[in-house]
């Protein structure tokens, strides 16, 4: 017999099974975006070769090596975020604005006053923002779309009705066994019991007109100490490690002939480590290389889903996760103090991100999270970023910059949402990346020992969004328009 329970809120803490990893998940850990001070973004991230810049450190920590003066310096920012979606017939546009304080960093450099063996030995420290997002989307679909309530009795195969049902010695939330979205389905009349362990939707055979609202946020703020020497103005060496620092909150609401709500907030602490090689091997010319090791993440989350304001629970889950390495390879040239290009390549092999559990070491043996690693290895793709900037001084004073980069997707097209089968998460919506790419552009101002530096990017990210596996699909693109200003003092 089923029980509709009118307001029920359960607390249930949990952290001996995975519950809720997948690739889309890694992938949002993973992504990398181009952030930085604003001569470093309107160049569009290619510094790798040219150092010389707070941020360019965390591209390449050898260019820390190239300063001969000390510096503090801070970026203040500005982003709109626009996204255009199309779902079905239905266009939809949803805008959001938000306003950071980007970085700011410290500089120190020891010259030796010799000219020849070790010229100069640099240190920085710094606080830099290096994801900052803010999303909002909206989507509305079309007459006939499949109910998701056909999912949830999917999800709910296998599943002893007994274990759905409530009762004074026990709540079916504390079950392992459970997955909770078909339980609030089953505790609000949306689906019912056929046999004592498959479930149908009452109404699966209606054609519904849903609709998707979603606000996220986004932020990893990144604390480094940086490394680097002058050899002979030939060779500058570099190391970096980074402390980081991850928040991420989604709001989404999902209706049709019921509304569920869900609120998912995310945090962690990681870190990883930067070595860098810049060479000159001719005056004008400059090769840089550098390796980003894995981030390593304790990841902890906390889900708070409610149905048709019926039925509500919170629930909680940790883990950790590593991010794939990234090699970066640039070159750049210069013309004299007039101009400078410097063209970049970076790679990073998505299909090696890896979730472990609490107590479990990086090896797959006996690791809970085997299945979700291996469907990362036959989903996920390698990534291929290409950038481009230049910068062109007419006068000593004034500095002309300009960029472009394009980033490869992140993942297979046919990639789906794959949820272990007890998991506590009831959003089963997702987003498979179609690669991005920016532009971006800027001018610098240089008073005696001060620099004013001004730069506008646009990014678009492109993606096909899905409110839950076997749902039609819905073209979206985000448009990111964003204003940088960094204030640099050398002395």
């Amino acid at each position: 017999m089923k029980r509709c329970c009118l307001s029920l809120l359960l607390c249930v803490a949990f952290c001996a099974m995975p519950k809720a990893q997948t690739l889309f998940e890694g992938v949002n850990l993973s992504y990398q975006p181009i952030e930085g001070t604003a001569r470093v973004m309107a160049m569009s991230g290619a510094f790798g070769a040219l150092g010389g810049d707070p941020s360019a450190i965390q591209i390449n920590p050898a260019g820390l090596g190239i300063y001969r003066s000390s510096e503090i310096s801070f970026t203040l920012s500005d982003t709109y975020s626009k996204t255009r979606s199309n779902w079905g017939d239905v266009q939809k546009n949803k805008g959001e604005n938000s306003f950071d304080f980007s970085r700011i960093s410290y500089v120190q450099s020891f010259l030796s006053g010799r000219e020849n063996g070790l010229i100069a030995s640099n240190f920085a420290i710094s606080y830099n923002r290096s994801r900052s997002s803010l999303l909002r989307l909206g989507l509305t679909g079309n007459v006939g779309a499949m109910s998701f309530s056909t999912v949830m009795a999917e999800m709910g195969k296998g599943i002893s009705e007994l274990d759905m049902i409530t009762s004074s010695e026990k709540s079916p939330y504390d079950n392992e066994k459970v997955a909770w979205l078909p339980l609030m389905a089953y505790q609000t009349n949306l689906i019912e019991a056929k046999t004592g362990s498959s479930y149908r939707a009452l109404n699966e055979k209606t054609m519904v007109a849903p609709t998707y609202n979603a606000l996220i946020r986004y932020a990893i703020d990144d604390i480094n100490i940086s490394y680097a020497a002058n050899i002979n103005h030939l060779f500058y060496i570099g190391a970096d490690f980074s402390l980081k620092l991850y928040q991420r909150s989604e709001s989404s609401e999902y209706s049709e002939e019921f509304l569920l709500e869900n609120q998912i907030e995310t945090s962690g602490v990681g870190f990883n480590f930067k070595v860098g090689l810049i060479a000159r091997p001719i005056s004008f010319w400059r090769l840089g290389f550098a390796y980003h090791t894995p981030t390593f993440y304790h990841i902890s989350q906390t889900t708070k889903p409610v149905l048709n304001e019926l039925v509500s629970a919170v629930g909680t889950d940790s883990y950790r996760f590593s991010t794939p390495s990234r090699y970066l390879f640039s070159t750049a040239f210069l013309f004299g103090k007039k101009a400078a290009i410097d063209v970049e390549y970076e790679i990073a092999d998505y299909q090696s991100m890896r979730f472990n559990s609490i107590s479990q070491t990086s090896k797959d043996n006996g690791n809970p999270f085997r299945n979700e690693n291996l469907y990362i290895k036959n989903m996920a793709k390698v990534v291929h970023v290409v950038k481009v900037g230049a910068e062109y001084r007419p006068f000593e004073f004034l500095s002309f910059r300009i960029g472009g980069s394009y980033f490869s997707p992140a993942v297979k097209s046919e990639a789906e949402k794959i949820f272990p089968y007890n998991t506590i998460y009831t959003n089963m919506d997702y987003q498979i990346d179609k690669g991005s790419y920016y532009v971006c552009g800027g001018i610098g101002f240089r008073v005696k020992l001060w620099s004013f530096d001004f730069a506008y990017q646009f990014r678009q990210q492109m993606s096909d969004f899905l409110v839950f596996n076997g749902a039609e699909r819905a073209d979206v693109k985000s448009n990111y328009h964003k204003f940088l200003m960094t204030c640099a003092y050398r002395f």
